[in-house]
């Protein structure tokens, strides 16, 4: 969520794109988008880790699956469309306000436009051209004023 990526990037994601010692998370190129290397937030280290060493074997454990993946699904798909798409609705059930992968993600950009020079937030976003961080630039203000005061996730 921090680091903005897409569901497309989430599904490339293995086991050596984390270094959980160095809090970082490589992402590989998608079919839009740059590799980058991007730092992880402190709470997420300690999800990954539980993740890493209690949720992930389990879940191959149960499904019988060989996977480089580093997330896997219970079910018998080896994608994560379903998957993310029940992950949506829990958190609409939390957050009302989010009703796509898109919106949290454009939520990110924004609120990295406002610390951020635009090409420092291209890099971040594994844009390929800066026109397609422009997007998010905020027009007023104003606006910049409600994404501080409303925005999705709270920054440290």
């Amino acid at each position: 969520v921090f680091q903005g990526i897409t569901t497309e990037e989430l599904g490339l994601l293995t086991q050596v794109h984390f270094d959980l010692t160095k809090s970082i998370v490589h992402i590989p190129a998608g079919a839009d988008s740059v590799e980058r290397t991007l730092k992880l937030q402190g709470e997420q280290i300690l999800l990954l880790k539980d993740y890493v060493e209690n949720v992930r074997p389990l879940l191959l454990a149960l499904t019988g699956k060989k996977s480089n993946m580093f997330f896997v699904t219970s079910g018998k798909a080896n994608h994560l469309r379903g998957c993310t798409g029940k992950f949506l609705k829990r958190i609409a059930k939390v957050q009302p306000r989010i009703s796509s992968f898109y919106q949290i993600r454009a939520s990110v950009l924004g609120r990295w436009l406002l610390e951020e020079d635009i090409l420092e937030v291209k890099v971040m976003g594994g844009f390929k051209y800066v026109s397609s961080v422009e997007r998010y630039i905020l027009p007023s203000n104003m606006l910049r004023e409600a994404i501080e005061t409303n925005h999705l996730f709270a920054y440290p």
